[in-house]
């Protein structure tokens, strides 16, 4: 424990170290660990830190306030820090204690805690008069508390002063999660639609869990059976109904789910560890607890970073919530990724250090796609390192839960209008990143008109209806001619459950598939298909927009780093820094209009805080740091592609790279390209390309020859795909009764080397008349025709067999013993082909190299041998 000796005045005999005994968000078992570790290198920063960090405080503490030859009594404490409202880094303070329980730390610790008592008295709370802040402040306090009082540091007067304190902020807080408040000096009737009856669900939480908490630390208090039974009352109902089915956060930031997670987690570990009740032995609440570290886990990317989901940043917050929830749950993958994630990207917290159990069982999870289908997050990666490959795809609701039927735009809350937002990174570089918040947070004309708007995200969105040029430099005019809402694009609706549809997705190895539509604002439909390649980070993205009326249709894409060069006969553009380039290919729509926004062109519209020149006000990297953008994915450039049109088809192609561009890029047609490596050839075309190279009945296809052989081929919405004479993909309708009511266009990925396939077909059309009249197997006698598919696609061998699973988030294996010990197959069960997962029968004609199954609606997942 040498690296805290500089802590005391003095050395200390082990006789004089005082015992720790915390019994509230700690255990003995915890202390023990934290001095255990000292002696493991990749935490010296950390203690080193949390040495320097606890020698100033104590040092600045004694500057102030001497130490006297008698304690000094809470009366005077409490005047202390009435008087002065002393900083309150007590937390910091009491880890030193607890790893090196001196008796001149601990007088420290007491003086700077019971002070906290008189600051908070000045104006009833620490950090304010809502529910998240003053939440978190408490917690803090009663995790010092937790040591303070656990080593015996505290008399029977401080005690008493403490509980009076803490009944205080009880009320305070059980305040804030009652129905109709409004702390907003705007919500009057100009403001109805946008202010009134606001929903939190982090002041919700955060409010509840820490009431809770103080009724289970202090049991006689007469308010506490009310305070306890709500607390057990609502967590668990916010648990279930506003957080999704797959573990998304409801109130869309990411930033906001890491206090609300830890307000759930501590307040399970205090109700646990004081004997109230022990949630993680409930199966229910412990695996939906899973599930939402789960979707933490899965957002965090190559570099240790977090997708920047709504309000925050790109930033590592939640591995220690990973590492104690993965320990609390026997789950070694969340151990994991929390240790990489502190590995790569931050360093461990002071108090964090209770937590970092190197004796929990740790294993990288296996998986290299998730789709969080009920949140809508799509995921693929190349592996869990730090140098792999990761393509996600924002393609869900805006809220779950409670506000999940606000259709306004995105101003209150903590969502972003960033509905089919794509994030790319190639060997571990960011390539393309939602850096997150930027701008005061209270100032919406600042931070809501950007950062929260979809320009600021890698989507399509929509321009201004008059046609204002967004570098006219006449910005002020049209405020004044428009009034203070005009921006010069419009922001996507929320989007609620019934707004949003999972067309296809599919992992087959070599790439990944996933295709979403969603109404993105009143009388425009939205549908996104990315193609993603594993092994090199390349996507082919299609946008199709549809609406009744002509719209200006906008293209974002926000890419690190300056434009670099434009390429010389073709479209391309090539944007990066001196880390990495991408190059975005445009294929289509032919005749769109380029504009390229450089940051610190000083005719870029003052909102945009990202892009104006550096040094400006308002301009901050974080939501904590208010300084100029100094992070490499807060240097972007904005390309928009633009088309005016009812409907657009955007189709393009991204291709990350170190330096050397590894393809070279040939027309393939109007509407295609080849791309031509080294070891590999990508073909790309859109449909009724006039090159038959690649022949297209869709909308767009893509083929993939690696060693001039065949490797992997998809197609979004068609029947079919040729690669010259050779047939690759065929689709078409068996059951001719539902030709008039059904499309058998399929979504499809195949991967020969890794025999597997993902197929997407459409949904049953079912509807009202349908259900009453359906297409029948014979004219008059009741028996339905059931929709099947006919699906002919091209693969290297004839199978031996080929297993199908009827799912969206899983794939299959070849052989499943969990599942054949579930399920009592039958010669004669009607339902047998609804089960998720079957045996194929199949055709193979040697002639085309294709195998033909049949299949009905919806998603099917293939493997073979």
């Amino acid at each position: 424990m040498t690296v805290v000796s500089s802590l005391v005045v003095g050395a200390q005999s082990t006789d004089s170290l005082i015992e720790v005994r915390p019994r509230l968000y700690l255990s003995r078992a915890d202390v023990t660990r934290l001095r255990q570790n000292t002696s493991r290198p990749e935490l010296q920063p950390a203690y080193a830190e949390l040495s320097a960090s606890a020698k100033k405080s104590v040092d600045g503490w004694r500057k102030k306030y001497p130490a006297t030859a008698m304690p000094r009594t809470t009366d005077e404490l409490i005047a202390i820090g009435k008087r002065d409202n002393p900083e309150r880094d007590y937390q910091t303070v009491a880890t030193a204690f607890a790893l090196h329980p001196t008796p001149e730390l601990g007088c420290a610790l007491r003086e700077k805690l019971v002070a906290s008592v008189g600051a908070r008295r000045i104006h009833n709370f620490w950090r304010g008069n809502d529910g998240i802040h003053e939440g978190e402040a408490t917690m803090q306090f009663l995790a010092a508390y937790d040591i303070t009082s656990g080593a015996g540091l505290l008399t029977v007067k401080d005690q008493q002063a403490i509980e009076a304190e803490m009944r205080q902020a009880a009320h305070l807080l059980a305040g804030w999660v009652l129905e109709g408040w409004s702390f907003d000096y705007r919500d009057t009737e100009a403001y109805t639609d946008l202010y009134r009856n606001a929903y939190c669900l982090n002041f919700h939480i955060m409010a509840t869990s820490v009431a809770g908490t103080i009724a289970m630390l202090y049991p006689d208090l007469p308010e506490s059976a009310d305070w306890l039974r709500t607390a057990q009352l609502e967590l668990p109902k916010l648990l279930f109904t506003e957080f999704g089915l797959d573990g998304g956060y409801g109130e869309g930031s990411l930033h906001y789910w890491h206090p609300s997670f830890g307000a759930l987690l501590q307040f399970m570990v205090a109700s646990r560890n004081l004997g109230v009740r022990d949630y993680f032995s409930d199966p229910a609440v412990a695996d939906a607890m899973r599930r939402t570290l789960a979707w933490r886990m899965n957002l965090t990317e190559p570099d240790g970073r977090s997708f920047a989901v709504g309000d925050g940043e790109h930033d590592p917050l939640g591995a220690t919530y990973l590492i104690q929830g993965g320990v609390l749950l026997n789950e070694p993958a969340f151990v994991w990724v929390g240790r990489s994630i502190l590995e790569r990207a931050s360093p461990v917290g002071t108090y964090d250090l209770f937590y970092d159990d190197f004796d929990a069982p740790a294993k990288a999870p296996m998986a290299l796609f998730a789709n969080h289908s009920f949140s809508g997050y799509g995921i693929f990666r190349s592996g869990w390192g730090p140098q792999d490959n990761y393509c996600l795809l924002k393609y869900g609701t805006t809220f779950i839960g409670r506000r999940e039927s606000e259709k306004k735009p995105i101003i209150s809350g903590h969502a972003h209008a960033d509905a089919l937002e794509l994030e790319l990174h190639y060997k571990g570089i960011p390539i393309l990143v939602d850096p997150g918040t930027v701008g005061h947070y209270q100032d919406y004309d600042t931070y809501g008109g950007y950062c929260k708007a979809t320009v600021a995200h890698n989507t399509v969105g929509l321009g201004n209806q008059w046609g204002y040029d967004r570098l006219d430099g006449r910005f002020g005019e049209h405020v004044k001619q428009h009034g203070t809402q005009f921006l010069y694009e419009r922001e996507q609706n929320n989007i609620g459950r019934s707004d949003r549809e999972l067309i296809a997705f599919g992992d087959v190895g070599q790439i990944g598939i996933l295709s979403a539509k969603l109404k993105t604002y009143d009388d425009v439909s939205h549908q996104r298909t990315v193609v993603w390649f594993r092994d090199c980070g390349m996507a082919v993205v299609n946008d199709q927009m549809e609406s009744p009326q002509v719209q200006p249709y906008e293209w974002y894409l926000n890419p690190i780093g300056k434009l670099i060069r434009r390429g010389v006969g073709d479209k391309v553009l090539t944007f990066g820094d001196e880390t990495a380039e991408l190059d975005v290919l445009p294929i289509m729509p032919q005749n769109e209009t380029i504009q390229i926004i450089i940051k610190g062109d000083p005719k870029v519209p003052p909102y945009y805080l990202s892009l104006r020149p550096a040094g400006e006000e308002h301009q901050m990297s974080s939501m904590r740091t208010s300084t100029d953008p100094t992070d490499r994915w807060a240097k972007t450039t904005l390309l928009v592609l633009k088309q005016d049109a009812k409907t657009a088809n955007f189709l393009n192609v991204l291709m990350p790279y170190d330096k050397t561009p590894p393809y070279t890029r040939s027309t393939m047609g109007l509407n295609g390209v080849r791309l031509t490596g080294t070891d590999s050839t990508l073909l790309v075309a859109a449909g009724g390309n006039d090159d038959l190279s690649l022949g297209v009945d869709g909308i767009f296809g893509v083929a993939r020859l690696d060693h001039g052989a065949l490797s992997s081929y998809a197609l979004h919405h068609g029947h079919g795909l040729a690669l010259g004479e050779k047939v690759l993909l065929k689709a078409e309708l068996s059951s001719r009764g539902w030709a008039s009511c059904f499309d058998s266009a399929v979504t499809a990925a195949v991967s020969l080397k890794e025999k597997r396939a993902s197929f997407s077909l459409p949904d049953n059309p079912m509807d009202k008349g349908l259900i009453i009249d359906p297409p029948r197997l014979e004219q008059g006698k009741e028996a339905a025709q059931p929709i099947q598919v006919s699906l002919s696609f091209r693969v290297d061998e004839k199978p031996k067999r080929i297993i199908a699973l009827r799912s969206s988030t899983q794939m299959p294996m070849l052989d499943d013993l969990a599942f054949a010990s579930k399920t009592a197959g039958w010669e004669n069960d009607l339902d047998k082909t609804h089960y998720r997962r079957q045996p194929l029968v199949f055709t193979w004609d040697a002639k085309t190299q294709c195998v033909t199954v049949t299949l009905d609606t919806s998603f099917r997942q293939l493997v073979w041998e």
